[in-house]
């Protein structure tokens, strides 16, 4: 269907759509409309354009990705998966792209780095960025990737954090390997092995050591419901700390098992056997199911007990740097104990509030939120719709102790709530 849909168009974007993902023979003289002939002769001496009968074909993958272009290996694989494979920018990596932000980091880590696309992210939001990968393809992607995005990035070969010394970062990105497979022959860039979470388990063990005060973990992956474990609580174990963390666990989409299995693994002519051991597999480690997620851990400094937090939302389709700060900032900020709301602070709602709505009888109310909104909608009780109501982003909080009938202290426990829930900025 994509092939028919760009034979019947000649913008550029099919032109680069035919030659560089879906690995079709264009002719030279339609690429040349497009790119400059300098351009083109340099990927051809560079051999990831190939030239033959007055056609050009790429040999690597391109995809954009907020604002940047990376090349990975070819995407369309036919036959068995070959070793040093540099996996593509999947929707795995968009979705970390889009949700991880990067405020003025000043030391970041990419660790499974593969193109090297979460290290030149960081690289151009101004960070000293090093990425490591195990592959030594992967860091030749990550460095003809930093050169074709004008940027610098540290690449390293390494197992993980093996190699980094007493380094401490400010951010630590990974886009691990998942799969849970009981099948050897699965490649590591896609499984580290039957439970799936051998490798994040050891990423979420390295952060005490590596991630700075103040400084942020963020991960994306599939990970199993195991019954009688919840997500969150193996995180915590894996830390091996209660104190000075938060957790952070949002969730895009629950995969039945039967869908996950045939969605991930290789065909072959033993299909229903293969089905069947993975079926086996996944019900003696007791999976429920499968979710896509995002995964911040954020290391406090302070000596507050670990918090925990678990949403949904849908998957973002655009960049929502902004709405994932305010939601973690704001999770940061309003669950310190020594949380107070200065007198002239002047709150106003969350832009993702869409709509306040009181019940017929008057004695509840409904915080509506607009589709993708990181705020979770929700009922509050009349008092709190009230106050919520009153905050026009023009009022101080002084004036909102004047105006409220409620306790002082009760106000103050629902601005904090209001803060913590992210209906408040």
């Amino acid at each position: 269907m994509y092939l028919w849909l760009c034979y019947r168009d000649s913008s550029p974007l099919s032109t680069f759509i035919l030659l560089f993902l879906l690995q079709d023979w264009v002719p030279h003289t339609e690429v040349l409309q497009h790119l400059d002939r300098e351009v083109v002769t340099a990927l051809h001496m560079h051999g990831i354009l190939t030239r033959k009968e007055g056609k050009l074909a790429s040999n690597l993958s391109l995809y954009p990705c907020c604002g940047a272009l990376f090349f990975t290996d070819l995407w369309i694989n036919f036959g068995p998966q070959q070793l040093g494979h540099v996996y593509e920018i999947g929707v795995d990596s968009y979705l970390l792209s889009r949700s991880c932000f990067r405020t003025s980091p000043k030391k970041t880590l990419d660790l499974c780095t593969g193109s090297g696309i979460h290290a030149i992210l960081s690289s151009l939001k101004g960070a000293h960025s090093k990425a490591v990968d195990i592959n030594p393809r992967a860091l030749l992607f990550t460095e003809m990737n930093s050169a074709l995005n004008n940027t610098e990035v540290t690449v390293s070969k390494g197992d993980l954090y093996d190699g980094l010394g007493d380094e401490l970062f400010d951010l630590i990105t990974a886009n691990p390997p998942f799969v849970p497979s009981p099948e050897p022959e699965m490649l590591i860039h896609r499984s580290p092995g039957e439970s799936g979470e051998e490798v994040s388990q050891q990423l979420v063990q390295g952060l005490p050591r590596f991630l700075a005060p103040g400084g942020r973990f963020t991960m994306i992956l599939n990970y199993p419901d195991i019954e009688g474990d919840p997500y969150v609580q193996r995180l915590e174990r894996w830390l091996g700390e209660q104190h000075g963390w938060l957790i952070a666990v949002v969730d895009y989409a629950e995969i039945g098992i039967g869908q996950y299995i045939r969605t991930h693994m290789n065909f072959n002519e033993n299909y229903l056997l293969e089905f069947a051991r993975y079926l086996e597999s996944y019900a003696a480690q007791k999976f429920r199911a499968l979710y896509l997620a995002t995964v911040y851990i954020v290391r406090t400094g302070d000596k507050r007990p670990n918090r925990a937090f678990r949403i949904k939302v849908d998957p973002p389709t655009s960049p929502v740097h902004q709405r994932s700060k305010r939601w973690l900032e704001a999770k940061l900020h309003a669950t310190r104990p020594d949380w107070s709301a200065p007198e002239e602070w002047v709150p106003k709602l969350n832009p993702d509030i869409k709509e306040l709505w009181t019940s017929s009888t008057g004695d509840r109310g409904l915080v509506q939120c607009h589709p993708g909104s990181w705020a979770q909608e929700r009922e509050l009780p009349q008092q709190e719709i009230d106050l919520l109501v009153q905050v026009d982003g023009k009022t101080p909080v002084r004036a909102l102790k004047q105006r409220s009938s409620v306790p002082e202290e009760q106000l103050l426990s629902y601005l904090q709530g209001f803060q913590e829930e992210s209906f408040l900025l």
